[in-house]
């Protein structure tokens, strides 16, 4: 079932969690209670705005629509709300006055739980950036979307001026069959007139049709406690926006947030430049957003919507824009899981990014990105640069730098117990860096690491990266990573545990494109030697979770009694599901686990994706690719999944029922 793996594939697969070049990202909390550490990132007045919908039908026909607008105050650890809400099955949608209470916690990655206070029971998770902070109760069984910005204590209408790329999404009564999308520009005067222009969108109920119109005579106001916008409606047929919304500006002027008082629609706008803002889209981000897609319900028999909250890792070269991305993704009919992919995009001189199916919009400096769907997609999202805790000492380890050590995931994914982990840091190893040899041993060049204070064997030591494994007893909703460095401890970073995390180890060591596998010969397979149609191969990655036959910490798998999976794992070449014939640890190895598989029939040749799906827990991962020859048809086809799971795919009883997050804030402890 496993051919032996040589010296020089083992060298080729662990290129890629050797010396990083550059910073990946982690995620952090405490072992069983949402760590506070970085409460003092979330403190002080914010604007916010919340979209919520629920009670959804067997079919996904929204049966309650919410919204919530005010301010929102952030004090050591609890929050006052001072909001008008609006409900649809409260007095006729009229806005109501919430005053609440609700408590917080946020860790030193920016990445914050608190109390929903537009649901009282569920919990929003999310993350901090400068100029906003954004979230969603993914664990709940509804649908909601919060933008929040910091609010300014001397802002008036002269301190909105310059040009504001604005994206909006609006669900008029909760009504499923009128959802609009819109996108335009906005360039206020300073004086109170909003020149819009360039204002397109399409409408569920005309036809998921691209369509303009122009607005003349928009006006707005800002004061240092509220401000409107307000747009004049359009003299016949369906308006993309009209009327007033409540809207606030950052107090560093990067973002707005608003929408209407009575309403349950959503508009963000970001600040644009002259300038392309290519050179500054780079690091780690936090998104959130919301989703819906008007060709389900012909497809499938329901109307799909979602909600989300997670990470990107952004890396762009030129124009040219490249994000592994993270999403806890709250789907319709799914449940909650996690999903990683790739997306690729150019960004244009003006900030534009197109592809297929969306939209990206990056603002001045890189410091956020807005996003909108197109065609029969429906979508809003806002991405942030990531506010992390400055943590110092002799050896820090960073807090948004414990990775998957093969796909290099960003920070809001989990580790899985025996999975390769990266750590970055500063001083966290000696200068020049030591390779262990197998078994690994819980020491390499003076550096140990601990995992809810167990020793992880250790694979690689150096003064900016350390690779481990997550030791197979590490079963708890958290994991606590201490690494120390001749004698000196770090500061301690914590990430989510689930039962797996799948990542693929790559060709070409960047945690992206073709992925490591083997003809059964032991070749590698590539683009001189693609698989084919009928081949068996395999595949190397790391993640997967606990296995029977165990296997000890650090030890080489055994090559006599093979160590299957505990999680049923299910692998998709070019959208195609295939049953594994082999899912478990790779022989002679430690930290890798193989998975052989037959490549299926395929619509497409050349470089396809290869997507890993966990069926116990949902996990989704869909960032590496494949070299596939011999397809029905000419085309190469790499299209990254920009939401949710593989078209065709069917979801497990697993899957539907995949265990959520819950949590008691008032003791600030969840559970995932």
């Amino acid at each position: 079932m496993s051919s032996k793996i040589t010296s020089d594939m083992m060298k080729r697969l662990f290129m890629s969690i050797a010396l990083a070049a550059g910073l990946a990202p982690g995620a952090l909390f405490a072992q069983q209670t949402f760590d506070n550490s970085g409460n003092s990132l979330l403190h002080g007045t914010y604007f916010i705005r919340q979209v919520w919908y629920g009670n959804l039908s067997s079919t996904g026909v929204v049966g309650e629509a919410a919204s919530l607008t005010g301010t929102i105050t952030f004090n050591a650890g609890t929050y006052t709300v001072n909001a008008q809400v609006a409900d649809t099955a409260v007095s006729g949608g009229a806005p109501q006055a919430l005053n609440t209470t609700g408590n917080y916690a946020a860790n030193s990655s920016g990445m914050f739980a608190m109390d929903d206070p537009l649901s009282p029971g569920d919990v929003l998770y999310g993350g901090i950036g400068a100029s906003a902070i954004v979230g969603s109760a993914t664990e709940s069984l509804s649908f909601d979307f919060m933008v929040a910005v910091p609010m300014g204590s001397s802002v008036s209408s002269s301190s909105l001026k310059g040009s504001y790329r604005m994206v909006g999404m609006d669900y008029p009564n909760g009504d499923v069959t009128k959802v609009s999308n819109y996108t335009f520009l906005i360039n206020p005067d300073g004086a109170g007139n909003l020149p819009v222009a360039s204002l397109t969108g399409h409408a569920v109920n005309v036809n998921n049709t691209l369509y303009t119109q122009s607005i003349t005579g928009a006006t707005y106001s800002l004061t240092a406690t509220t401000g409107t916008m307000t747009f004049p409606a359009q003299a016949s047929g369906t308006s993309l926006i009209s009327g007033t919304k409540q809207f606030f500006l950052s107090s560093d002027g990067n973002i707005l947030v608003g929408g209407a008082l009575n309403g349950y629609d959503i508009q963000i706008g970001i600040a644009v430049g002259s300038s392309s803002p290519a050179a500054g889209f780079n690091g780690t981000y936090f998104n959130g957003g919301q989703d819906y897609d008007a060709s389900s319900f012909a497809a499938n028999g329901y109307y799909y919507l979602d909600s989300f909250t997670g990470s990107a890792h952004v890396s762009t070269t030129a124009s040219a824009a490249s994000a592994v991305t993270d999403l806890r993704l709250d789907a319709d009919n799914w449940g909650s899981y996690d999903y990683t992919y790739l997306e690729q995009f150019a960004i244009a001189s003006d900030g534009s990014g197109p592809e297929t199916g969306y939209l990206n919009f990056v603002g001045v400096g890189g410091n956020a990105k807005v996003v909108i769907g197109q065609s029969t997609n429906y979508s809003v999202e806002l991405d942030v640069l990531a506010q992390p805790l400055t943590v110092t000492g002799p050896v820090i380890l960073n807090p948004l730098g414990i990775v998957n050590g093969a796909n290099y995931l960003p920070i809001t994914n989990p580790v899985a117990p025996g999975e390769f982990v990266s750590l970055f840091g500063t001083g966290i190893g000696p200068s020049t860096a030591v390779v262990g040899s197998l078994p690994y041993q819980t020491t390499l060049g003076g550096v140990s690491v601990t995992v809810n204070g167990i020793p992880a064997p250790v694979q690689l030591a150096s003064s900016g990266q350390v690779n481990c494994i997550v030791p197979y007893g590490v079963n708890t909703f958290f994991a606590v990573f201490q690494l120390t460095y001749n004698s000196q401890k770090s500061n301690s970073v914590t990430v989510y545990v689930d039962s797996s995390s799948p990542g693929s180890f790559s060709l070409n060591n960047t945690g992206t494109g073709p992925a490591s596998a083997l003809h059964l010969d032991g070749t590698l397979v590539n683009a001189a030697s693609p698989a084919k149609i009928g081949e068996t191969i395999e595949l190397f990655v790391t993640g997967l979770g606990a296995v029977t036959p165990s296997s000890p910490d650090g030890a080489p798998a055994s090559s006599t009694v093979l160590s299957w999976t505990n999680d049923t794992i299910d692998i998709y070449v070019d959208g195609v599901l295939t049953t594994p014939l082999f899912t478990g640890l790779a022989p002679y190895f430690a930290g890798l686990y193989q998975v052989n598989l037959t490549i299926p029939s395929v619509p497409d040749t050349g470089l396809v994706n290869l997507d890993i799906a966990d069926e116990n827990n949902g996990a989704y991962s869909s960032v590496a690719s494949i070299n596939v020859a011999a397809a029905s048809s000419g085309k190469i086809q790499v299209a990254p999944h920009r939401r949710g799971p593989s078209l065709g795919r069917v979801a497990t009883a697993k899957e539907t029922a995949a265990h959520r997050r819950f949590a008691n804030l008032n003791t600030v402890t969840t559970a995932r």
